[in-house]
């Protein structure tokens, strides 16, 4: 069958309110979407808002897209427009006196991707829109000149000529910078840079939200964005770091009782909000516990099912049979779970199968990372405030192990207490010991951190601090990195490391060799200047 293209699918969510176009329209895009607004905000977690707040823009002006432009340009303008507003509003609350001199003295990268990236959409979105097109297509979408020509309605050639003027329009915009590129290492490093994976929970996370904003029609909801909202509390550092902010701060903190309590409330804020996203999520899948309603009538009385019953159970009995082909295949290959999933509901699994089919082994890697992240969200959720009851318990002492929080779990909405075992706690180290109030800022956002995770290429990663829990990426070592600065500043007082290798050693968790060879790769935009 012939693959739609993006107006067709847009038609039949238009049209019909299908999910299944809208997920087809968030796969192809989220990555172009997602990377746009990584540039921008220099933040997976920022990144990530930015991502769902476009898509949910998508489902609520579906309607209005015309034909004739190009969606991947509509998309592209809007998250310029998204990460803009969202900055904005963030440096007005955040940035202080202390920020502003970090900026000015700010010193731009060497290699010619990390000088025009934080730029790069701003110059893209300045061009004439059919050059803003033509390039987003070429080198975001990865089309053939003949694909860009077709989409742009003129001849491959035209497309070709189109192509080259807007690389040497976004070439002079650059130079008038001060960064010298050649067009061809423009379009170079647009091949290589300019698209990001972005992580594999986003999307469903994203179509949910959507069905949720295109049925409503109305101002997008605050619990839409309620698991976003509980990075808060490491954005300024997330900022401070785009910024090029230093990365030996040596000022400490002092946090008495009083903020201790004025960080659990701010805790229990947020964990409200994730409920009412929870609420949100189980409107929105109403239908199923409806049709697991039916199944249950029909055992019980054995009537005769209707038509609608018959569809319904069938439905059913395919999302169930899928869950159990999902968990045998955990129960084959157990190092492809991990502990937390103990805390997931049977909802959470049929959520985890319902537009997947494990029996494919693509299918399967999507489900699993979408149920090993919604598990560690979850415990994430309950042990920040462990953690914070620990430091209260013992007058403002940091666990010396993830294991010693283990009495400190309470109830919550997602879990029982009594759920919590050592084995889960195993999997995060304290990297941060003695006093809070002898910790850093940084080391606040940070002091437990996730250790491993079946794939660490894509899955997520769990960061515990006093200020709350925010997730990352396995392949992101800013937060490790800065730990282990720390760290040398301690045994060097006064010193800088004159090489990334003399590092290694102050890392905690220590690094895998894949790790270690990624940082070393990196090191030239992880360290300061």
């Amino acid at each position: 069958m012939m693959r739609k293209d993006d107006h067709e699918l847009i038609r039949d969510y238009v049209q019909g309110q299908s999910q299944a176009a809208f997920a087809e329209l968030v796969d192809r895009h989220v990555n172009l979407v997602f990377s746009a607004a990584r540039r921008q905000v220099r933040s997976h977690h920022l990144a990530e808002e930015v991502t769902q707040a476009v898509f949910v823009q998508l489902a609520r002006n579906a309607h209005k897209l015309k034909p004739e432009t190009p969606l991947a340009a509509w998309l592209h303008l809007v998250t310029r427009r998204t990460t803009v507003d969202l900055m904005r509003r963030e440096l007005r609350r955040q940035a202080r006196e202390q920020t502003a001199v970090e900026i000015a003295a700010m010193k731009t990268p060497a290699h010619a991707w990390h000088q025009i990236e934080s730029s790069l959409d701003e110059a893209l979105t300045s061009l004439d829109k059919p050059d803003h097109a033509a390039l987003l297509l070429r080198f975001f979408e990865n089309k053939s000149l003949r694909e860009v020509g077709h989409a742009l309605g003129v001849s491959e050639d035209a497309a070709q000529k189109r192509v080259s003027r807007a690389l040497e329009q976004l070439r002079g915009q650059f130079a008038r910078q001060g960064i010298a590129v050649s067009a061809a290492g423009l379009a170079a490093d647009l091949s290589a840079h300019a698209i990001e994976v972005a992580p594999a929970a986003l999307g469903p996370t994203i179509v949910l939200a959507g069905a949720t904003a295109g049925l409503a029609h109305a101002v997008i909801p605050a619990a839409t964005f309620a698991m976003t909202t509980l990075h808060k509390a490491v954005i300024a550092a997330g900022l401070m770091l785009a910024a090029g902010g230093a990365l030996f701060e040596a000022n400490v903190v002092r946090i008495q009782s009083v903020e201790l309590d004025r960080l659990r409330q701010q805790n229990e804020r947020l964990a409200t909000q994730v409920r009412l996203l929870g609420k949100q999520q189980a409107a929105a899948l109403q239908h199923l516990d409806e049709t697991q309603q039916r199944l249950a009538a029909l055992r019980a009385d054995g009537a005769a099912a209707s038509t609608a019953d018959t569809a319904a159970v069938a439905e059913m009995k395919a999302w169930l049979g899928r869950v159990r082909l999902l968990k045998e295949f955990i129960a084959q290959n157990p190092e492809k779970g991990i502990p937390e999933m103990r805390l997931l509901s049977e909802n959470d699994w049929l959520r985890a199968v319902q537009n997947t089919d494990p029996d494919e082994t693509r299918g399967r890697e999507v489900a699993m990372k979408g149920l090993r992240s919604l598990g560690k969200v979850r415990f994430g959720l309950g042990m920040a405030d462990a953690l914070l009851a620990y430091v209260k318990a013992h007058d403002g002492q940091l666990p010396a192990q993830s294991n010693d929080l283990l009495p400190f779990f309470t109830d919550n909405a997602y879990f029982k207490a009594s759920q919590v075992a050592a084995d889960m706690l195993q999997r995060y180290s304290v990297v941060c010991s003695g006093l809070l109030a002898d910790v850093t800022e940084d080391e606040r956002n940070a002091t437990i951190v996730e250790t491993a995770s079946p794939d660490e290429d894509h899955d997520q990663r769990v960061f515990i601090g006093p200020n709350g829990f925010h997730i990352g990426t396995f392949q992101e070592l800013d937060y490790n990195t800065r730990h282990a600065l720390n760290a040398f500043a301690k045994t060097n007082p006064g010193a800088t490391p004159a090489n990334p290798a003399q590092l290694l050693p102050y890392f905690n968790p220590p690094l895998s060799a894949a790790q270690q060879s990624r940082f070393l790769l990196n090191a030239s935009s992880l360290l300061p200047h």
